[in-house]
């Protein structure tokens, strides 16, 4: 039948250093609200162009459309929980005593 072949982990300290493309410093990517509205609205026209071509029978694999669609639904409700944060922050500064 078949053998298992036990795993050799002498080799580990030879395997490459994982390098993160993320960078750590956030203070050097200043995002403003308009970049993210931008974005939003960016990415709402293309799953909106996906879906129209999927639905007029064009050769686009349905994956595509439906990955379009939760990233513009996903970038939607990032964008609105930033607006809610941003007004709730407005409205703690006025509460404000001087």
């Amino acid at each position: 039948m078949y053998s298992l072949e036990p795993i050799n982990l002498d080799n580990v300290g030879s395997l490459p250093a994982l390098k993160s493309s993320f960078s750590t410093n956030l203070e050097s990517k200043h995002i403003s609200f308009l970049d993210i509205l931008n974005r939003n609205e960016t990415l709402y026209k293309d799953a909106t162009e996906k879906v129209m071509k999927y639905a007029a029978g064009e050769n686009i694999p349905v994956h595509e459309v439906m990955v379009a669609m939760e990233n513009t639904k996903l970038s939607f409700q990032f964008a609105v929980q930033v607006r809610n944060k941003l007004v709730e922050s407005y409205q703690e500064i006025t509460r404000m005593q001087i």
